[in-house]
């Protein structure tokens, strides 16, 4: 008998009404390791807090499976309220020790009805597998990229109706980066690049850019790939960034936004973003790089990307390695990746599966 419990928001995991959210933090940790080889990406203490933070922009839930006094696994929603109103995210994780047994498949039903019951109908899970090997049998996104065919995760979504729609290439870089490599890159990138001035801020950003970097982010999620998945525009002003920025900073995160601006126009043409999670300072996770489409072609994206390790050992010493992942048919920001060493660690597919919700 599994008894399916969902968790409310903490502001500390360390009193005895917390303990089931740290069954989720040590789920999490060795379903990583069992899956990928290491647990450098299993959700820490700052995200469950954040996740669980009520939002005006998100509603999540997250639940856990408890069989005979022990907790097995758990599962997530998020629901967007600002923008993609019929989607959700919905996930699932099982403790290696229990996996098949069909508490996976109880998991996902509470997770797929927290969507249908608030009328969603577009259902994206995301699964994050070791890269396929060579012979092994794979499945196919219709824009290329591949995940193994028998991987629990993916298994369980083919066989439950859902659909493989886009593939992202995890990536790791460790640091130091071989100057050999990255001088090249540069002295190309500031020869095509003459006209634009590169900015380094820690967040918030000053006030005077917020505005224009609001305007970038929306059109990251228009512009950058999403294959056949669907999804809108995302809406982001000043107050979302700033509460965004805000929640980061209350849970111990920072983040850095390296952008280039247009001298011509004095906007904001290109920003890469790299993010540390409070935890665990060793690494850091590249966020998005993105340029827009009209100032494409000036190596604006190798730049932005490059002046960010500049300034790194100077903003995080303690980093020893940085993760990222892109769309396997973003070949051009793949190309920036593998030319400044960037090398495959995994993959990361995004599944989707259209339904008619329980309330309309």
């Amino acid at each position: 008998m599994v008894n399916i419990i969902q968790l409310g928001p903490m502001t500390s995991l360390e009193g005895p009404d917390a303990a089931l959210h740290r069954d989720v933090l040590a789920i999490s940790e060795a379903a990583t390791i069992a899956d990928l080889g290491n647990a450098d990406w299993s959700m820490t203490t700052s995200d469950l807090i954040s996740f669980l933070t009520p939002s005006p922009h998100t509603a999540n839930s997250l639940a856990v499976a408890v069989q005979n006094g022990t907790t097995v696994g758990y599962a997530t929603a998020s629901l967007p309220l600002s923008d993609n109103l019929s989607a959700a995210e919905i996930n699932a994780y099982v403790h290696p020790d229990y996996r098949n047994r069909g508490i996976g498949g109880e998991l996902f039903d509470w997770a797929e009805h927290q969507a249908t019951d608030q009328g969603r109908s577009v259902l994206q899970p995301w699964v994050n597998t070791p890269e396929p090997q060579p012979g092994e049998p794979v499945a196919q996104a219709p824009t290329g990229g591949e995940l193994p065919a028998d991987f629990n995760g993916v298994k369980f979504l083919l066989g439950h109706g859902y659909a493989l729609e886009q593939v992202e290439r995890a990536s790791r870089q460790d640091l130091p980066v071989d100057p050999a490599v990255l001088e090249p890159l540069r002295r190309d990138a500031v020869a095509h690049s003459d006209g634009y001035l590169m900015h380094t801020w820690r967040t918030p950003l000053p006030e005077q850019w917020v505005s224009d970097f609001a305007r970038l982010r929306s059109r990251v999620s228009i512009e950058a790939p999403i294959a056949g998945l669907d999804y809108e525009e995302e809406v982001w002003d000043a107050d979302r960034l700033h509460e965004r920025w805000s929640e980061s900073a209350r849970i111990g995160c920072r983040a850095v936004v390296v952008a280039a601006e247009h001298l011509a126009t004095h906007r904001l043409v290109a920003f890469s973003e790299m993010l540390w999670n409070a935890e665990r300072r060793e690494f850091a996770w590249q966020g998005y790089t993105f340029v827009s489409s009209d100032h494409r072609g000036h190596r604006l994206g190798t730049l932005v990307k490059i002046t960010m390790l500049d300034g790194l050992p100077s903003v995080a010493p303690e980093t020893t390695r940085i993760y990222t992942s892109n769309a396997t048919e973003n070949a051009p920001m793949l190309s920036i990746n593998v030319a400044m060493g960037y090398r495959p660690c995994g993959a990361y597919g995004c599944f989707q599966k259209k339904v008619v919700p329980t309330t309309i």
